[in-house]
This record gives structure tokens, sequence and C-alpha cells, in this order.
């Protein structure tokens, strides 16, 4: 018998190329008074001006704030949610990858907060309710657009965790595949290789339910078909739309369904090394995946009849073959360092939803696997 749970999504999405022209008129529904965050290259370059012609042309006010240079930090978040207060805005508008998406998130739901961004990041409740958020990604990789929290970097006390609740949900999400197009092969490579990995964590996940393997065995199949494609460097339209689309979807099954032992240990190695995201979740999967194939024997076959070979070694290969190297050799991680690491990831909540249960001495195993002499 099915258990019982709660599956939950955003209220509207917008998918396809060109829907981002729909962007003004949805944004007058929800306000008049826009916060426009936006990644700094594309805003720089003026790829976004249409965007924000259109939205001069029917809000009363747009107010521009550069996304953040790197992964989001509290100190950020501070100064935009400042800079969106003072403005007034009623509307918040994120377009970028993950980082400005989860900086964008916050931003909009504790614009009233009396609570400081590092209060609540510690764990203090939110009281206030934000303004509605609108999402548009330009990578396909975290599905940030489509989960409630936003994740969060202290540099200070390295640490990195989300912040999650029904706050963070945006209002509207606008996925137009034709904004990840001009995105560098690198940061396409790094967070193609972050959707695959949570369409593999969701879907095995101790959270999991029929609807989020349905989202996620789709999303594992159009990115499986797609990811090498991208990495190879081709700029043909169908290929983003099918990452675009299985990012999403995944975004989706693990908004539901929580994720496992690769992110649980990924966040505080990630901060730590400064490590790109997609690329530490690339590198920590294949063992991960060898560590919980005993209690997931039938889904993992279930991967290994789209790709049609066994799922494991298939993966190792194709991230070998886009370039992802199989260990942090090129990082120095000290062995030395991994009692830290494996006390720092025990307490995350996405080790916990890990389908086998995973001990200090279970991650010592791993990380030696992927931490050479």
């Amino acid at each position: 018998m099915e258990k019982t749970f709660v599956f939950r999504t955003v209220p509207r999405i917008l998918f396809g190329v060109g829907s981002r022209r729909h962007l003004a008129e949805e944004a007058a529904k929800l306000g008049s008074r826009a916060f426009f965050m936006a990644s700094r290259t594309p805003l720089e370059r003026g790829d976004l001006d249409d965007l924000v012609s259109s939205l001069r042309a029917s809000c009363a006010q747009v107010e521009i704030c550069p996304g953040p240079s790197g992964e989001p930090e509290l100190a950020y978040v501070e100064q935009a949610r400042a800079q969106c207060r003072k403005a007034g805005c009623d509307v918040v508008i994120g377009i970028g990858g993950g980082s400005v998406l989860d900086a964008s998130k916050a931003v909009a739901a504790l614009v009233h907060e009396p609570s400081t961004v590092r209060e609540i990041f510690d764990g203090q409740p939110v009281t206030q309710t934000g303004v509605p958020f609108i999402a548009l990604p330009t990578t396909a990789g975290t599905g940030s657009e489509v989960t409630p929290n936003s994740v969060l970097s202290d540099p200070d006390r390295l640490i990195k965790q989300s912040i999650r609740g029904e706050t963070y949900w945006p209002r509207l999400v606008i996925n137009d595949p034709q904004l990840t197009v001009r995105v560098p092969i690198q940061v396409k490579v790094w967070s193609g290789a972050d959707a695959l990995v949570q369409a593999v964590e969701s879907f095995t996940s101790l959270g999991s339910n029929h609807l989020t393997d349905a989202s996620a065995f789709e999303s594992f199949r159009l990115l499986v078909g797609n990811i090498e494609k991208i990495a190879q460097g081709t700029e043909e339209i169908e290929p983003h739309i099918a990452m675009a689309d299985g990012s999403m979807l995944a975004g989706i099954a693990l908004a539901n369904a929580r994720l496992g032992a690769v992110h649980g240990v990924a966040h505080p190695m990630g901060i730590r090394y400064r490590i790109p995201h997609g690329l530490c979740c690339a590198i920590l999967l294949p063992p991960v995946m060898r560590f919980n194939e005993p209690v997931v024997r039938e889904k993992y076959e279930r991967l290994s009849a789209v790709v049609q070979a066994p799922v494991i070694e298939w993966i190792a290969d194709l991230f070998r073959r886009m370039g992802i190297p199989p260990d942090f050799r090129g990082y120095r991680i000290p062995r030395s360092d991994m009692d830290i690491l494996i006390r720092e990831s025990l307490p995350s909540g996405s080790l916990k939803a890990n389908p086998r249960p995973v001990s200090a001495a279970d991650l010592t195993e791993i990380l030696r696997a992927i931490l050479p002499d």
C-alpha cells in the first residue's frame, strides 16, 4: 500500500521557447514595483535589455539588482533585501542560475521580515508574509525555480544550508530554454550534472512516492539523452529544451522527496574547499550509488534499462567523457579532514533521506574512494 504523502509544486509554470516574452504582463498582475535580480554577465552585456524595457512599460518602477558573483552569501542577501525594501518593491523577479534564484527567492520571502537573514538562517521562524516571486532559470541544473527553499552560505562559519518553508515557493515560473543557450559550456556541464544527480537521488530517496518517481524518472530520461550533446557545445535548441525540462522535473521531485547522501556531503565539502556544486555532486554520485545499490537495486535496474547498460558505471563513464574527474585529487583535500567532513555531513536532512542508513564509518568508506592519498 502506498504511504501517505503530500505533493506540492508552484502554482503556475510557463514553459517553452519565447515564454520569457510574457514576463511583463505576468509581473503586472502581481505588483507594480518590480525588483529585478539577474545574473551579472547577461545583465551587463545587454541580453536582458528587452525584458527590462518591457517591464518598465508595464510597471511603475523597476529596481535593478545584479545577482551574487558566486554562491549567495548571507551578507549579499541582506544587502539585496535592504535595497528591495527601500525601493518599496512589491514583486521580485529572479533571472539566472541557482545562485540568483536562491538569493532572489530569499529576498522575496524575507523582505518584510524584522529578523536578520542570519537569524532566519540560524533557525528563527519567519513571521511576516513576503511578496510574490517570479523565477526565470537560465541554467538547466538546480531546479530552484520549483522548490520551496533557498540554499545560502555563511563563509565565516563555513556553513551552507537551506532555509525552507511555504513562504519560499515562487508564485510563477517562466522557463524559457532559449535563455540557457549562451551559458558557458563549463557551467552547462556542471549544472547538467547536478540535475542528473538530483534526478537519481530523488528517485531513490526515502521520501519518494509514485508522483516523485514519475517526475524523477522522466527527468533522468531527458537528461541522459541530451547532456552529452550540451557538453559538446551544441547550440541546437532541442537539447536545451530537454535539459530545461529535465532539470525542472528533477526540482519538482526533490522538492517533495528530498535527496540523499551526495547532497548531504556536497554542501560542507563545497563550501570548505570552494568546489563548484555540480562538480562536487558529480564526483560523489558513483560511490554513493554503489553504497546504495543493495537497497535500491530494482530502481537502478529501471534506470539501467533507459541507458541500456549498468547505470552506475554508465554514469561514471558519462562523467569521464564530459571531463569530470573521478575523484577530488585536483583539490588537494587532506585525508586528515575526513573527520571534519563527516561531522559536518551527518546532521544533513539530505543524508537522513538517503535510502540506506549512513553511519560515520560508511561515510569514511565512501570518501576514501574519492580522496586520494
